[in-house]
């Protein structure tokens, strides 16, 4: 199992939540919330919620991906993050440069699921014949069972916290895609998949649909039992991110995020409301 799915390395402790208290002289400073697009319908509707409940206030939330939702915290831009995956390298050693502390939240999980043509006959992988097949040592579906013909190979543009995460779990640090692998966004690919007996890509959980034919992992279908309970073998948590000592109304804010009740369940998302 990889680091990032065993346990999120790179953030650092828990949150400590302090409440905002009642300004006296106006409004709440804005809340800049920005990344992951899997979360954002999440965000956007808690955000609503929030400042219905605290008038005066405001919540600004904004896609662009998790790379961005980490840059975001890191330049200041934001103050809080919405990451699907682990933080770019590059980032990493920036914020070791500076000195600069994460605090974290999980809000929720999402699957990562390999999808194929509806007419791939096959129904499972193992992780071991998927990191092959990303990286291109195996080309040929007759390899993993399927029938004689080359893999096509689609993946998602490396800003993605998807791909960071299925790059992480499937090739493994050291490891890199295929030079023959296409990238293209989510949409995109699961359009080409659809249209293409040969092809192979992967989504998230709730990124699937009745156009192509989601793979088991090790025999393990992806389903909201599975991943809850960790039995589904690539499961991505999906959480808020903030600068050790973040704004007051940042805090607040996040405090609310993961309060359970607040966390309505979104197609394709499994909130952690039975472990919280």
């Amino acid at each position: 199992m990889s680091k990032y799915l065993s346990g999120a390395a790179l953030f650092v402790g828990a949150f400590w939540f302090a409440s905002v208290a009642n300004a006296a002289d106006g409004a709440a400073p804005a809340v800049q919330v920005r990344g992951s697009t899997t979360l954002l319908p999440m965000a956007q509707r808690i955000a609503e919620s929030y400042m219905a409940e605290h008038p005066g206030s405001t919540i600004a939330v904004s896609a662009g991906g998790t790379a961005r939702g980490y840059k975001a915290v890191l330049d200041g831009t934001a103050d809080v993050g919405l990451v699907s995956g682990p933080m770019p390298p590059e980032l990493e050693r920036e914020m070791q440069r500076r000195g600069i502390k994460l605090a974290s939240v999980t809000a929720a999980y999402n699957a990562l699921v390999p999808i194929v043509h509806l007419s791939n006959p096959l129904g499972s992988l193992d992780t071991n014949q998927l990191k092959h097949i990303f990286t291109g040592r195996i080309s040929n579906w007759k390899d993993v069972g399927g029938r004689n013909a080359p893999i096509k190979v689609y993946v998602g543009p490396p800003s993605g916290g998807i791909t960071e995460a299925w790059k992480e779990a499937i090739i493994g640090d050291d490891g890199t895609y295929t030079a023959k692998g296409i990238v293209l966004a989510t949409d995109e690919r699961v359009r080409r998949v659809a249209a293409d007996p040969l092809a192979i890509s992967f989504v998230a959980f709730g990124g699937t649909n009745p156009s192509v034919k989601r793979l088991n992992i090790n025999g393990i279908s992806a389903t909201t039992e599975t991943v809850l309970d960790g039995r589904y073998p690539l499961r991505s948590p999906l959480t808020l991110v903030m600068r050790e000592h973040a704004s007051a109304a940042a805090r607040d804010f996040v405090r609310y995020f993961s309060r359970p009740r607040k966390r309505n369940r979104f197609a394709g998302i499994v909130t952690v409301e039975s472990v919280d």
